[in-house]
């Protein structure tokens, strides 16, 4: 349980120095006629306090030591090797790009700059092994040859 608990640790100070850093994709869409777009994006402003994020290594929680240690506390899914889990993240995005186009009557349009505040987010995100069939030519000449399969890993 020790174990577990320092790579959990491990794990969040890793997260914690690395999302900061990471890019972030503009967003684009259409919705219900409206065309949207979202850049200049950053995760600088990212803030997550460690006993926020919560990590499951094979259904097993590694919790934070003032907590205590490792409990089970859901039905655990074979297949789910790493479930982390984050609460109330918040976040200051300065300069964000937006603008939109409405593609009906009244047609309308709009763009700017926008400095927002994020608060109360949550993700989790859930490391899955899944098998997959490996097919390959001589599999598909051979009528009766074994099937074989690969394991993979899904983030889901």
């Amino acid at each position: 349980r020790e174990l577990i608990s320092s790579a959990g640790d491990t794990a969040l100070d890793f997260l914690l120095r690395i999302l900061p850093s990471m890019p972030v994709p503009p967003f684009d869409g259409v919705r219900e006629g409206l065309v949207y777009h979202l850049s200049n994006l950053s995760m600088a402003g990212f803030k997550v306090k460690k006993e926020d994020i919560h990590i499951e290594v094979a259904g097993i929680r590694a919790t934070s030591r003032k907590e205590g240690a490792t409990s089970q506390c859901r039905e655990v899914k074979a297949s789910e090797l790493l479930i982390i889990d984050i609460k109330n993240i918040s976040a200051t995005l300065d300069d964000a790009v937006w603008s939109f186009e409405q593609t009906y009557m009244p047609y309308l349009k709009g763009s700017g700059k926008a400095n927002t505040k994020l608060w109360d987010g949550s993700i989790c995100l859930k490391f899955e092994l899944r098998r997959r069939l490996i097919r390959s030519e001589e599999d598909s000449t051979m009528e009766n040859s074994p099937e074989k399969w690969e394991p993979i890993l899904c983030l889901n």
